[in-house]
């Protein structure tokens, strides 16, 4: 008899995996951050604030992402 995979996934829309449970849980404290930062930092330019907490949460590989992260945001404040 095969063996029973006793793991959980998050499907998207064409249902493949996006993420695991495990993953999903690793990830969570990091986006709270995220979400925290945002909100004691809502008066002050994303660019003050946002590059630091990246570079707390990134690896070094992984900085690229913060531009795009930060101009996102950015266009969402703006709402452009």
């Amino acid at each position: 008899m095969a063996d029973v995979i006793d793991t959980e996934l998050l499907l998207d829309d064409v249902d493949s995996p996006i993420i695991m449970q495990d993953e999903c849980a690793e990830l969570k404290p990091i986006l709270q951050d995220f979400v925290q930062a945002y909100t004691e930092n809502s008066d002050k330019p994303v660019s003050e604030w946002l590059s630091v907490k990246l570079q707390e949460h990134l690896p070094e590989a992984l900085l690229f992402l913060g531009t795009a992260v930060l101009l996102l945001v950015q266009k969402i404040r703006t709402g452009c």
